[in-house]
């Protein structure tokens, strides 16, 4: 990731308000799933969730003993239902409640997330993760970003033109450079095209990973 995209990234974030966010038991076809493969991903995706600044996480084990404690065993399978989420999260003190179900496609991990509000019991968003798998989404670090910060789901293009005097557009706006010809984008597939009075068009479609710069050489003829 180069340092403008950091920093962009970075001053992205500074809005946002400190929040509090509780990740609930990943479960299995709707029943909480302890094998070790899946405590495993839920350590993952909590890593992922505290990166984040401004956030503090409660962990899925800390959340799983105070719905004990409360003897409140029917929170243990709210199966995506945002008021029940939402009573899971006020155990915690929590604002943000995550909740995960992971299915199976073919020899890869699919984790369907979804994030909702304590206050108004209301999901905010939803994503999924893909484990073993290519993966252009950034892994747990991207799903946690699509999900609490969707703003920051980005990454940039790098240009090195060929000649000078050239004007860049991406999906149809013109689009100003950087000094080092760099361009933040949101993540997806993107439009681009190279304009110059004594040349032909250089048009391309160039995919943007999430925090990744993408180089993009442009041969003016």
């Amino acid at each position: 990731m180069s340092l403008k995209l950091l920093a962009l990234l970075c001053l992205s974030s500074v809005a946002h308000a400190d929040q509090t966010v509780a990740l609930v038991p990943l479960s299995t076809l709707g029943q909480e799933d302890t094998s070790a493969a899946t405590r495993k991903l839920g350590q993952q995706i909590e890593a992922a969730l505290a990166a984040l600044p401004g956030t503090k996480v409660v962990p899925s084990a800390t959340v799983s003993d105070a719905i004990k404690k409360a003897k409140k065993p029917a929170l243990r399978a709210c199966e995506g239902d945002s008021k029940c989420l939402g009573e899971v999260g006020a155990l915690v003190a929590a604002n943000i409640v995550i909740a995960g179900e992971v299915g199976g496609l073919g020899s890869s991990q699919v984790v369907y997330l979804s994030a909702t509000d304590v206050a108004t019991g209301k999901e905010l968003r939803s994503t999924t993760l893909t484990i073993g798998a290519t993966d252009d989404g950034g892994g747990a670090s991207g799903a946690a970003v699509r999900l609490l910060d969707p703003e920051r789901y980005r990454g940039a293009l790098r240009f090195a033109i060929d000649v000078s005097g050239a004007t860049v557009y991406v999906n149809g706006t013109k689009a100003p450079l950087t000094a080092k010809g760099e361009l933040s984008l949101p993540v997806g597939t993107h439009a681009v095209r190279v304009t110059h009075p004594e040349y032909r068009d250089f048009v391309k479609f160039v995919s943007v990973p999430y925090g990744q710069t993408v180089e993009v050489p442009v041969g003016m003829q």
